[in-house]
């Protein structure tokens, strides 16, 4: 389970790199370096760079998504997964949102071969094909979602579930 965790590693360098030749950050990512008391004149890190990206997929810190990331969270269920499998332009569709993981798997058991269970932060939400496809898994992808039953929580820690975050992450990143 490095995969993902790679991804984010080399969106940050990238960020890095961009910053340094002259590129600027957005008055978020500016607002989050000030949490380091730094300003956009001082010299930005690596380390600042990897808290910027690690809380655009909504975890709370590097150390945060590293964990999450790399199959070492404690429990898959409760955990704080991020916003990870989420991007706004998937607002526009029609989708099951749960508090619990029980009622969200009754959701996905109802068709299981046109729905997927997918983490929001410590929520859950039953998609379809087109959530799947915004985020950039929709095709391509179903040997890894039949792997994983289309249950991205209970399929956490395997190789599936590192090669669809990873995916993820290629689609949305810092490019």
């Amino acid at each position: 389970m490095n995969l993902a965790i790679n991804e984010l590693k080399i969106q940050a360098k990238k960020m890095l790199k961009a910053i340094k030749v002259g590129g600027s950050l957005i008055d978020k990512q500016q607002r989050q370096l000030k949490t380091f008391n730094l300003d956009f004149t001082q010299e930005i890190k690596l380390k600042h760079c990897h808290f910027i990206i690690a809380t655009k997929y909504g975890f709370d810190s590097w150390q945060h998504a590293q964990q999450v990331l790399s199959g070492s969270a404690v429990t898959k269920v409760t955990m704080n997964m991020g916003i990870l499998f989420h991007s706004s332009r998937c607002d526009a569709l029609i989708n099951l949102w749960f508090a619990s993981y029980e009622e969200a798997y009754i959701a996905l058991a109802v068709d299981q071969q046109n729905r997927w269970l997918i983490p929001y932060k410590q929520q859950y939400i039953v998609v379809n094909k087109e959530y799947l496809k915004i985020l950039g898994i929709g095709e391509g992808f179903d040997e890894q979602w039949h792997n994983i039953n289309h249950d991205l929580v209970k399929g956490y820690n395997s190789e599936s579930w590192d090669t669809l975050a990873t995916a993820v992450l290629e689609n949305s990143g810092f490019r």
